[in-house]
């Protein structure tokens, strides 16, 4: 049987819950313009509903901030936030241990409902999981924006040495270099890769690699750029991981859709001269 003080832990705990799911909605609507916000406004309804079966006012009833000792005691992780990420990661950490004592605490009268924060305390790992990788494309896509991209192909005649022709665009202010290896062999592509991508990390710039999702993880690539013909986005990225910008070739405007309809982060545009268009996602 429920007492009094485990109605004010449990209006404690629904308040934290929400309001760091708040904050986290706040991010991705706000800051990052991006749908991700839904996620977190879907779930703030979902604590609701699975306290249906507790009347707010016996909530409010007990709720005793007078008594909480530790209400202003922070730790240093709690002052201190490492930029956007910190934050986003410090209020999903609250949100889903809050919901984990809600789960708990409300099975002593309602197991259905302790199940109910079950699934939600699920749903916001998935979210949290998706949301990070977004976090940190977006830094990388804050870069990205700032920066020329000038293509690398070693597959055209008299591009010679690619680590020089790397050089020679890195002089030029690329901040961007796109490989387009040669079709050699994969052991010999992939030397080529990571020589490059060497390079680019030595000169503070960002290091994309054409079609080739394995031989971008595998050389430390920040990007991928398919072409038509490729593996879909969705696929490459289970090889990428979530931290790896993908792109999608588009020969006209029209086709932007179809990039975002494929969940790429941009499309790009080549032009005679082998500089590259971005058009970010968004």
């Amino acid at each position: 049987m429920m007492t009094g003080n485990i109605y004010t832990a449990i209006d404690a705990c629904v308040n934290r819950a929400i309001e760091g799911l708040r904050v986290c909605e706040d991010i991705f609507r706000f800051v990052l313009h991006h749908p991700g916000s839904l996620e977190f406004k879907l779930l703030r309804h979902s604590i609701r509903d699975a306290l249906s079966s507790i009347p707010v006012s016996i909530l409010l009833e007990s709720r005793d901030i007078g008594s909480d000792s530790q209400k202003f005691i922070d730790t240093a992780g709690e002052i201190d936030r490492a930029g956007l990420p910190g934050v986003f990661r410090a209020n999903i950490r609250r949100a889903a241990e809050a919901v984990r004592s809600l789960e708990e605490l409300v099975k002593i009268n309602d197991p259905a409902a302790g199940a109910l924060f079950q699934s939600v305390r699920f749903r916001i790992y998935e979210v949290e999981k998706n949301c990070w990788f977004i976090l940190q494309r977006g830094n990388l896509a804050e870069r990205v924006k700032k920066s020329s991209c000038i293509v690398v192909d070693a597959g055209l005649p008299g591009t010679g040495d690619i680590t020089g022709a790397a050089s020679e665009a890195a002089d030029n202010g690329a901040g961007i270099i796109l490989l387009r290896s040669a079709a050699g062999t994969d052991m010999a592509d992939l030397e080529a890769a990571k020589r490059i991508s060497s390079l680019c990390k030595e000169r503070g710039i960002l290091f994309f690699l054409y079609s080739r999702p394995d031989m971008a993880l595998l050389s430390g690539a920040q990007g991928l750029c398919l072409e038509r013909d490729d593996i879909p986005s969705s696929e490459a990225r289970k090889i990428t991981g979530g931290d790896m910008l993908i792109g999608i070739t588009i020969t006209g405007e029209s086709s932007a859709g179809k990039a975002i309809e494929c969940c790429a982060d941009f499309i790009f545009f080549k032009n005679q001269d082998n500089s590259v268009k971005l058009q970010w996602c968004e």
